[in-house]
Formats: structure tokens, sequence, C-alpha cells
């Protein structure tokens, strides 16, 4: 299974990599010390996006797969845990305007519809639809989109840092377990908001 950059642009444009199996699926608890972590592909340093020039604290990524799912978490620096944003508590409300990591997944590879999946420090959920019918760039966003799946967020102040995990079913994306051959597009992305917001991916 390949994947590249999807829509927010990366810094120095698409990288691509090979998403690798996992021995196990972890569990999904905050906790990346999972033994099953170990043999995820890193995503490492994150990139200021948006209007955000510089970053102050940064943010890994790791992902895996399993013949069922989809497997992906999140290591976030920060400073000033204690002031964490966690105010969407309810699911697909205004996740991503609390300290939240998201996934977008294009599983088709057309640059015509994305899966996305937000997940804030409190391990609440926002998932949602987004489609450029004919390849414009008028986006229908359908919240209404509901998938089947399961995340986990844990705060640990004295390492100074946050974590975040999902599982995604890849049933849930409407597909059947990707083969070597497959190709995706995604992209990860960070809202940071203690101080000054930061936006990377």
């Amino acid at each position: 299974l390949f994947l590249s950059a999807l829509r927010l642009p990366a810094a120095g444009g698409a990288r691509s990599l090979v998403i690798p199996p996992l021995a196990a699926a972890p569990a999904l608890d905050g906790d990346l010390n999972d033994p099953a972590w170990k043999s995820a592909a890193t995503l490492a340093p994150f990139q200021p996006y948006g209007n955000t020039a510089a970053l102050t604290q940064q943010t890994e990524a790791r992902i895996g797969s399993t013949d069922e799912a989809l497997f992906i978490a999140f290591r976030c620096k920060e400073e000033k845990p204690d002031q964490l944003r966690r105010l969407s508590e309810k699911r697909d409300t205004d996740q991503w305007e609390d300290d939240s990591v998201e996934i977008f997944l294009d599983v088709q590879g057309t640059r015509n519809e994305q899966f996305l999946f937000i997940v804030n420090a409190a391990g609440s959920q926002y998932d949602a639809r987004n489609r450029w019918p004919s390849n414009t760039e008028a986006e229908q966003h359908d919240v209404t989109w509901n998938a089947e799946w399961t995340s986990a967020a844990r705060t640990d102040e004295k390492r100074k840092e946050w974590t975040a995990e999902m599982r995604i079913p890849f049933k849930s994306l409407g597909v059947s377990a990707p083969t070597a051959a497959s190709k995706w597009a995604l992209n990860f992305a960070r809202t940071r908001t203690p101080g000054v917001k930061e936006l990377s991916t």
C-alpha cells in the first residue's frame, strides 16, 4: 500500500511511503509504548501550514495496518499541557478548534473524494466526507457521514506531550483491505492552541 500527500501541501511537495503491516493490533489507550507500534512507519517533523510562520512544538505521526484496519498514532509535544483546549465533547462538533490531530484519506487516489478523521486532546471524534465533483475546487463537506472507528487520547504532563491513536476499519471506508499495488493519498495535520495558534502538517 503506497500513500502520498493529499490536498494539504507538505513542504517541498508530496512525499510517498509504504505502509507496513503491524505484527499485532495496538491497544487503543493513548499509550504509544505498545510494542505493536515499533513496526509502524514514522512521519516527522511536521511543517508549518497556513498562516503559521514557525512551530514551537513538534509532532510525530505513525501509521501501520492489519488485515482489517488502518492504525494511526500522533505524539504531540506540548510545553503547556495544562492549557490544552478540550471543549468539544460531542461527536462532530468543533473538534478542529481544540487541540487536535487529523488525517485526510483518499482511498481511490482520484483527488475527488476524501475522508476526514479528527481526534481532540480529550479523545472526542469528528468525521466527515469531502467531495470535489468533476475535480473542481467547490468542496462538498458532508458531516452526516459517520464511520465506525475508535480512538483514544492521553496527556502526559511530565513528558510534556499528548498522544492520540485511531483505528479505522477498511470496511468503514467502503474498501477491502488494500494490496501492495494499492495507491492512496493522505495527509496528517495538527492544531495547537496554547499561546499563539499553530497549524502544522
